[in-house]
């Protein structure tokens, strides 16, 4: 997860979970999911040793490919302000 610099990260739930949400309450915060993220070149750089390799957009295009980019994570905008910590919970409401 170090490579993709994310802001917030949520556990558990199904693999790519957030392609279907529409908001996301965490902590005291809220936020609408805009879009899916397109990733940089920057992520096959290596955060602990400065090496560059091909992962993990080799392994991600094979089937995260939209609209001529790598998609991982999505694009959120604030609704509502608040603090979150590490560990509060987190509540998806799911597109309609």
């Amino acid at each position: 997860m170090d490579r993709f610099r994310a802001n917030l990260v949520i556990r558990g739930g199904e693999p790519f979970a957030e392609d279907g949400w529409r908001r996301l309450r965490a902590g005291a915060a809220e936020f609408e999911i805009l879009r899916p993220c397109p990733r940089c070149p920057n992520t096959t750089v290596d955060p602990l040793t400065g090496e560059v390799g091909p992962e993990p957009l080799r392994t991600l295009e094979e089937y995260r490919t939209r609209d001529g980019g790598v998609m991982f994570g999505m694009f959120a905008r604030v609704v509502r302000e608040g603090a979150i910590r590490p560990g509060d919970g987190a509540c998806a409401e799911a597109r309609t």
